[in-house]
């Protein structure tokens, strides 16, 4: 048992030690009682070490409780180790504390009072050393460097790699170490290495693991070894890719001060795998279970009393197929029959201390039959049957200690008849009445709704939230069967703020009031208002600015309707999961629209602003922006950085071929080669980024198909909204150029005094064919004939590639 000594006990033990009595007495919960009716007592006074004192408690029939540290001014804060002992003296618990005292040396003893262990700590309260004794000799010392690599032998089992929490931790709960090399290391052949040793009370071996740490981190073990208490060799494993299949047996002890007084369980490997007959033994010695395995299933279990075997149960597949079987849920148990897979005689559901019956019931072909049953599902319920189908009171609860319960019902003849009851830490929420499994009338949970009925019709719908029951979102009422009012709890409209809002419908329409009836990304609802079955508002508000606010959302924004058209405001619409649009109007005209584009962990915002005729494009956090106008018979624009004008507009695309800065596209239409010569383009130059969303639109300017910038306003928005993005980010530049992207066939490209800085050139020649020159710095690298067009674009244009990949990397 785990305890936690209080400033209280603290008081009460200054006052016994003055007045010299010999020992404190508890009852069972470890409250101070007198001596006639304790169940642990302590010896006082305390043994003192420095500022610490050794608490030990002991049963009332002399045997060691635990033992451990405390620190004598504060007996909250436990030092060092902690044991704990049942009352046979086995070991059932242990704690590891820092020791940031100034006693960096801990002794812990044997019951006889004799040294068990030494423990040595260092500046840092961990610890660097652990000495094991036996009969007053040394049998093993293990070493724990400052980053906890091991060395040396530690009995029964290394240190654990974390410290428990303590006061005077400051609030560090948990530290994990990684193993680095220190001194003092046991080596061979330069690996480091240690043991864990258990040992029989008569200091014979009963096993040991030597331990090896890898070349790039972490441990391996590199054998194990079992003997009996005589010190026969039972079993050797060996781990290593020679013999990875070799047969062992792997044995776990009883053991008093981690010295091993009798063996808990025996089983043994074949290949890996459980096979053959397992043992588990009492902790005087004898046979409680005797299990069969074939490679790793468990084949058969025979239970023992008084080493007789009494029950026999059979498995397949791991599972249980003929016997009595007993299944362990915490604190209860369920005892049961099968024969042959098939469920048979009676059911016990019983509490494992008491043995108090909670369910029993007979099975019949497989099925329950007669009496009280436990399901185990969403609920714990406790079902009562009769000739096989449910009858009388049913009941669920919360969980398997069947202390606070959530449902209670009648059934008659298998369907629900009679009353219902629903509760909330066993207070009352909810009374119902069915009739031939149709709830009549009463109130109902289910899941996060809650429904009130009257002459079994729906009445009234309260939904609650997800992840807090007590949390009203909104009531819906009804009328025969139909929807008459919402009202809700879980928004606020800044221009009207108010406890709740109310909707009023008129035949199954929105009529009058508040309504959620939009939804945008995760669950944002927009509202609406409505007089006299009129759209006139929409409420919304800034979805980014209240992230955290998606418990009660605060609509700031207000969208005005006329004949069911915007007139003034924003409206939003969704493409996909991945694009939100945000469309502002003003005198029922489009003014501006937002995209905002979702992926995994990304989030992106353009912007589209119509103002005197000029119309901005701009990003959330990109330096780049795009201000487009009107110019002759043209939409031109330019490009800004940083609020700097980068680039200053032109009027018209074309220009003549061979001109400084230019670059002539070849291209391929009506099966003829065709040119078209532009100034090279900005998203080529390399002081911006070409991946910036903005400027991959800027390429689409000028146009010369769109002269009103309300229209191109409006052909961006319906880009946005139906259309690919990829697409949508190119569309200009099919319109503004006299060939699709796909039906380039090459470009060239002139430097600023018009020689030609890198490209492939092809002409076609008098007789036909067609010359292809690969040119660098205004000299010709390679170049290749075809004989026509028709060669050329021969299986999908594969000599020309080649050609292209050969120029590019310089081959031969």
């Amino acid at each position: 048992m785990y305890k936690t000594i209080s400033f209280i006990l603290l008081t009460i033990l200054t006052a016994h030690i003055a007045q010299a009595q010999s020992a404190l007495y508890f009852d069972k919960d470890w409250q101070e009682t007198t001596k006639d009716k304790h169940v642990y007592y302590r010896p006082l006074p305390l043994k003192k070490e420095g500022e610490l004192l050794l608490l030990i408690d002991y049963y009332k029939g002399g045997q060691l409780q635990m033992q451990g540290y405390i620190m004598a001014d504060n007996p909250e804060v436990y030092v060092g180790d902690a044991y704990w002992y049942d009352e046979k003296g086995f070991d059932t618990g242990f704690r590891q504390y820092k020791n940031n005292s100034s006693v960096k040396e801990l002794n812990y003893y044997y019951p006889d009072g004799s040294l068990w262990q030494t423990v040595n700590y260092g500046t840092n309260g961990k610890k660097e050393k652990i000495t094991t004794y036996l009969h007053n000799k040394v049998i093993a010392t293990g070493y724990i460097s400052p980053l906890e690599e091991l060395s040396g032998n530690f009995s029964y089992a290394q240190p654990l790699s974390y410290y428990e929490y303590s006061p005077s931790d400051e609030g560090v709960m948990l530290e994990k170490t990684i193993a680095v090399p220190t001194d003092p290391v046991t080596k061979t052949k330069e690996q480091r290495f240690y043991f864990i040793t258990v040992y029989w009370e008569n200091e014979n071996k009963a096993s040991e693991t030597k331990v090896a740490y890898k070349p790039y981190g972490g441990t391996a073990e590199v054998y194990k070894k079992t003997w009996n208490k005589e010190g026969k060799l039972i079993s050797e494993r060996k781990y290593n890719n020679e013999t990875p299949r070799a047969s062992y047996t792997e044995e776990e002890y009883y053991t008093k001060n981690y010295i091993a007084t009798q063996l808990r369980e025996t089983t043994p490997y074949k290949n890996g795998e459980r096979y053959g007959v397992s043992i588990v033994y009492s902790n005087n010695g004898d046979t409680l279970y005797r299990s069969i395995f074939t490679q790793d299933e468990l084949q058969e279990l025979n239970i023992y009393q008084n080493n007789k075997s009494i029950q026999k149960n059979t498995y397949r597949e791991n599972k249980p197929y003929d016997g009595i079987f007993t299944d362990e849920m915490g604190d209860v148990i369920k005892e049961f029959r099968l024969h042959k897979g098939v469920k048979i005689d009676k059911e016990f559901l019983k509490e494992q201390d008491s043995q108090k019956i909670i369910a029993e019931g007979v099975y019949q072909n497989g099925q329950p039959w007669d009496g009280t049953f436990f399901n185990e599902g969403n609920l714990f319920e406790i079902l009562q049957y009769k000739n096989g189908v449910q009858e009388g009171i049913q009941r669920a609860f919360s969980n398997l200690y069947f202390e606070h319960i959530i449902e209670e019902y009648e059934m008659k003849n298998g369907v629900r008849e009679g009353y219902g009851k629903t509760y909330d830490a066993d207070s009352l929420i909810g009374e119902s009445v069915y009739r031939n499994n149709q709830i009549i009338s009463g109130t109902v949970r289910e899941d996060n709704l809650k429904l009130t009925y009257v002459n079994g019709q729906v009445k009234t719908r309260s939904i609650y939230h997800s992840r807090d029951e007590n949390r009203l979102l909104s009531i819906e009422e009804f009328d025969n069967n139909v929807l008459q009012s919402v009202t809700y709890f879980d928004f606020t409209i800044k221009e009207q703020p108010k406890a709740s809002y109310t909707g009023y419908f008129k035949n199954q329409k929105p009529f009058n009031g508040f309504f959620k009836l939009d939804t945008l990304i995760d669950d944002i609802s927009l509202v609406d208002y409505y007089e006299n079955g009129i759209l006139k508002y929409k409420y919304s508000f800034d979805f980014i600015e209240q992230l955290e606010n998606y418990e009660h959302y605060l609509y700031t924004v207000k969208t005005t309707y006329k004949d069911g058209n915007p007139l003034s405001g924003p409206c939003y619409k969704t493409v996909g999961r991945e694009r939100l649009l945000q469309i502002d109007y003003a005198d029922g005209k489009v003014n501006r629209f937002d995209v905002n584009l979702f992926g995994m962990h990304f989030f992106a915002r353009i912007s589209f602003q119509l103002d005197n005729d000029i119309l901005s494009i701009s990003g959330g956090n990109s330096p780049i922006a795009i201000k487009a106008y009107q110019a002759n018979q043209s939409i031109i624009a330019d490009l800004y950085k940083d609020d700097q004008i980068f680039r200053k507009g032109q009027e018209s695309t074309q220009i003549k071929e061979g001109s400084p800065n230019s670059i002539t596209f070849y291209y391929i239409k009506d099966g003829q080669i065709k040119t078209f010569a532009s100034s090279i383009l900005p998203f080529m130059d390399e002081d911006i980024d070409h991946n910036d969303l903005v400027m991959k639109l800027y390429p689409m300017f000028p146009m010369n198909n769109t002269t009103d910038i309300q229209t191109l306003l409006n052909k961006f928005l319906n880009k946005f909204e139906t259309g690919d993005l990829e697409e949508t980010f190119e569309y200009g530049i099919g319109e503004n150029f006299p060939f699709k992207m796909e039906d380039i066939l090459t470009t060239v490209e002139f430097d600023q005094n018009g020689a030609i800085v890198y490209g492939i050139r092809p002409s076609i020649q008098s007789d036909g064919s067609i010359l292809i020159e690969g040119i660098e710095n205004g000299k010709i690298k390679k170049k290749t004939t075809f004989k026509s067009i028709h060669e050329l674009l021969k299986n999908k244009k594969a000599e020309f590639k080649k050609f292209e990949h050969n120029l590019l990397n310089d081959l031969n």
